[in-house]
């Protein structure tokens, strides 16, 4: 799994990344200001933790202008190239039905 920060201010945190097992890309944004012993989760959105959710690069800039960010052009050539490098299931995965992406 792949996972680059593309903004953080102290207050906001925006990730972006590549997911093998579940072949999709994702984007996510945490509240820094929650402190880390709290019950709350920072977690304030999350987009593309369903198999295959977020296939392309593209889309997932798309996805990512809808909630009002842009993911650099190094971060989009870096999660392309993670997207293409091969990837088996392990035996759990592939029993889970972690397949990865479609081929």
């Amino acid at each position: 799994m792949s996972r680059y920060v593309a903004w953080d201010d102290g207050e906001r945190l925006v990730v972006f990344g590549w997911d093998p097992p579940l072949g999709t890309f994702f984007a996510q944004e945490y509240d820094r200001t929650i402190p880390e012993d709290s019950d709350e989760d920072d977690l304030l959105w999350w987009l593309g933790y369903v198999p295959r959710e977020i296939g392309t690069v593209e889309r997932l800039v798309e996805v990512a202008a809808e909630r009002g960010h842009s993911i650099p052009d190094a971060i989009c050539q870096n999660l392309a190239a993670d997207a293409d490098q091969p990837w088996e299931p392990g035996p759990l995965q592939a029993k889970l039905g972690f397949l990865g992406k479609e081929t």
